[in-house]
Order: structure tokens, then sequence, then C-alpha cells
């Protein structure tokens, strides 16, 4: 589990299920080990898949940008806030 969870930084695609599985490692069943085997086996067919990290010059430069809305529902009194981050020309996180 921890290789795996180690890896959803360079494959964003397996954050999701990497993050609900991670929920029943004190516990697993046999339900559990079955979704590990999936997550496995999609890993395996998408092995040329995922983030490249491409540096200039040997530099990699950290950019990112936010935007919020502070209490923009007034119904609820509810805020609104989005970021994302690149390393160099790649998206790192959102």
């Amino acid at each position: 589990m921890g290789s795996l969870r180690y890896l959803v930084s360079s494959r964003p695609d397996l954050a999701y299920s990497m993050g609900y599985i991670s929920r029943f490692m004190e516990k697993t069943t046999t339900k559990n080990l079955a979704a590990v085997k999936r997550v496995l086996c999609y890993t395996a067919r998408t092995l040329k898949f995922g983030c490249q990290y491409k540096m200039n010059n040997g530099v990699a430069q950290l950019c990112g940008f936010s935007n919020s809305d502070h209490v923009g529902d007034v119904d609820t009194h509810r805020s609104t806030i989005g970021a994302f981050f690149f390393l160099g020309d790649t998206l790192i996180t959102w």
C-alpha cells in the first residue's frame, strides 16, 4: 500500500482509488485486497502513462495560482477556494 500511495505523486489517476482503499488499512478484508489487486492490474496495463517533470536548464520553477470567493453563498455563508501549482510546465497539484 505504501508503494502505491507513493506512486500517486506521479499518477494522479490513482489518487481517488488509493485514498479510498487507504481508509481500510487497519482492518483489511478480502474485498479490500481485491480492490488493491485491481489497482495493481490497472497500473501494470498503464505503465507508459503518468506525469513527467522536466527542468529548464537544470532549474525547476514552481508557479502557483489561486482564487477565492469569501462568503460567496449568502444562504450558507460558505467560501470557495481553488488553487493549482505547476513545477515547470507540469501541473503537480490542484
